[in-house]
């Protein structure tokens, strides 16, 4: 073989190594990245789901005190997260007729996720 035959080959050969390199860096890049957005993303579920576990223990609260309303959404947080609640009978919309009581549906919202509690009591 001639050298400058040797050569080619070993320039093509380099050429191809370093493709697949940089192909398999931005794969796991790719990957980094998506798992990053998604770690974002629970932190600012937290504050929804905490949002509508208040609403829960409000509905609670007012069913305790004979306050009968059904729909309510007068939880709003410093940090903008809020609820909205909606307390429902036996068979009535989303609440199983085998429920004994009552059923809380209880939405906690922050930025633009949201997150849903349902509390069967």
């Amino acid at each position: 073989m001639s050298s400058n035959s040797q050569k080619g080959q070993i320039f093509i050969m380099a050429l191809l190594v370093s493709a697949s390199i940089t192909a398999i860096a931005l794969g796991m890049s790719s990957i980094i990245l998506s798992g990053a957005q998604q770690a974002g993303d629970v932190g600012r579920y937290v504050p929804a789901f905490y949002a509508a576990d208040a609403g829960v223990e409000r509905a609670l609260y007012r069913l305790r005190q004979n306050d009968n309303q059904v729909n309510f959404n007068d939880g709003v947080f410093v940090n903008g997260a809020a609820y909205d609640v909606i307390i429902s009978t036996p068979g009535n919309g989303e609440c199983p007729a085998s429920i004994v009581n009552i059923c809380i549906f209880s939405t906690g919202s922050f930025d633009v996720l949201s997150r849903r509690i349902q509390v069967s009591y």
